[in-house]
């Protein structure tokens, strides 16, 4: 391990002095061996250097301790993944008559809810009823599809499910997440509020200065409380989601013996339940996405909180953990390239995950305009075939702003109101090549950059099979065709 813990490293620093990112934590384990590393600054505000024992905040990785909370409902049969959700919250509605009794709760484990929200942000509520809030709030959006009919990633699903959760246990899903999975499966260095953050030493996001173009700390340390079920509270350790990681290898059973989930739940999580059939929308499971890398399969969740990303990994084959966070723009690269590394190491080489065929289909085909909320996005039909993409907000309201946008430019609403989420950029432009029919490269990457897994997923592809809605995805978000 020491050879691949000198790769790593090497990789890490040259990361950091690129300036892409300003500090990085990534940790390794094969066969209960681990090492872990960090480079970089935690803090730009305070020049704290990032430790191998700093906190970061794993965002949507929450998604799967979300998902591992509800399983144990199940498993101690209290409720059933095809249970209508208003059997459990009878007042949960959508806009559209009849379209939230339709969802079940496995459709808020694997994305098929269709449910049309998945920036909302609310901030009205920061305390104990945040999450029962947003879910009310939820009577004002309208669905993309049908249950089951296709994958939209889902945020609002997500904080149903810990909604739900609240209902089983009696406590906030905070409270919930620290009793009953922080604590049997030993991860003593995770948490999920300011309070217990500023005890130890904790990374902050960084996003580029907009006028140096320098990385700078984000203006905002943590996502609404809101959107706790699905990323916005829960902070970590590499050595706690290493642990967390082999405890599924495990099939379940933690380091000190405890069962903390059951077997059974664990191959449900990794079970297939919707596959869309392209290279960037791996099949999904529950909570876990089953992605084929270098020639094995892992299992894989990635975090995105104001300025941090995160990457989250098992593979089972290989009785592997690779967990990462950084912050800075770099850091979703580095994700990559850090698995990429480890699993070369272990002599499984870079595989682009399509084949290139020949073009039937007219680029005019694609052509038109395609929504969710809150984004649009114009597909042009261009010259030597060709795509433009333009992309902007169609709504943009003061929550949303602050929790999405001013934490990285600090400029007022009044002054930018179309935005794309996270970057400080303004109007979001890109061209697209294709690589067979339907699926296409955005500018400036190659085949050879598809090989992670947060590169492959920003590929765009468009579908409209019978069947299926017709819509184009992107970063394993579903947008309806609008023409």
């Amino acid at each position: 391990m020491q050879i691949l813990k000198d790769r790593l490293d090497e990789l890490l620093e040259k990361a950091v002095q690129s300036g892409a990112v300003a500090g990085y934590v990534a940790g390794v384990s094969r066969g209960g061996e681990c090492i872990a590393l960090a480079r970089g600054t935690a803090n730009l505000n305070t020049g704290a250097p990032m430790r191998v024992d700093t906190r970061f905040h794993i965002g949507s990785v929450t998604k799967i301790l979300t998902t591992h909370l509800l399983l144990n409902y199940v498993d101690a049969g209290r409720l059933d993944l095809d249970d209508l959700v208003v059997t459990h919250l009878p007042s949960f509605r959508l806009r559209e008559p009849g379209a939230a009794e339709r969802l079940r709760v496995r459709h808020l484990l694997n994305h098929t809810n269709g449910i049309d929200a998945e920036c909302f942000s609310p901030m009205d509520e920061n305390g104990p009823g945040a999450t029962r809030d947003y879910v009310e709030k939820l009577r004002d959006f309208g669905t993309l599809f049908g249950p089951g009919e296709a994958v939209h990633y889902s945020n609002p699903g997500f904080v149903v499910a810990a909604r739900l959760i609240e209902k089983m246990s009696g406590k906030t899903f905070n409270r919930a997440l620290e009793d009953e999975l922080f604590a049997p499966c030993g991860m003593t260095q995770s948490c999920t509020s300011v309070e217990q953050a500023v005890l130890h030493s904790h990374a902050v996001g960084a996003f580029p200065d907009p006028a140096t173009g320098k990385l700078r700390a984000t203006l905002s340390f943590m996502l609404p409380a809101s959107l706790a079920g699905a990323g916005a509270t829960p902070m970590s350790t590499v050595a706690d989601m290493l642990r967390y990681g082999e405890m599924h290898l495990a099939g379940g059973r933690t380091a000190s013996g405890q069962q903390a989930l059951a077997t059974e739940q664990i191959e449900a999580m990794r079970a297939v339940t919707f596959d869309m059939r392209s290279p960037n929308v791996p099949p999904v499971g529950l909570g876990w996405w089953k992605v084929p890398v270098s020639g094995v399969t892992v299992y894989w969740h990635g975090g995105t909180t104001i300025g941090t990303t995160s990457t989250f990994v098992v593979c089972p084959e290989l009785d592997l953990v690779v967990v990462a966070g950084g912050t800075g723009p770099g850091a979703n690269a580095l994700h990559d390239r850090v698995l990429l590394e480890t699993l070369a190491h272990l002599g499984h080489e870079r595989v682009v995950p399509y084949r290139r065929t020949p073009l039937t289909r007219p680029m005019s085909d694609y052509a038109g305009d395609y929504l969710h909320y809150p984004m649009h996005l114009r597909v042009v039909n261009v010259a030597n075939e060709r795509l433009s993409v333009q992309g902007d907000w169609r709504v943009m309201d003061e929550a949303m702003f602050r929790s999405l946008v001013w934490p990285a430019t600090g400029e007022a609403l009044d002054k930018f109101n179309r935005r794309f989420a996270f970057d400080g950029g303004s109007l979001y432009e890109v061209g697209l090549s294709p690589i067979a029919d339907g699926l296409f490269l955005p500018d400036g990457l190659n085949d050879e950059a598809m090989c992670g897994i947060h590169s492959r997923i920003g590929l765009v592809s468009f579908h409209d099979a019978e069947g299926q809605p017709a819509g184009a995805h992107t970063r394993l978000r579903f947008m309806r065709r609008a023409d």
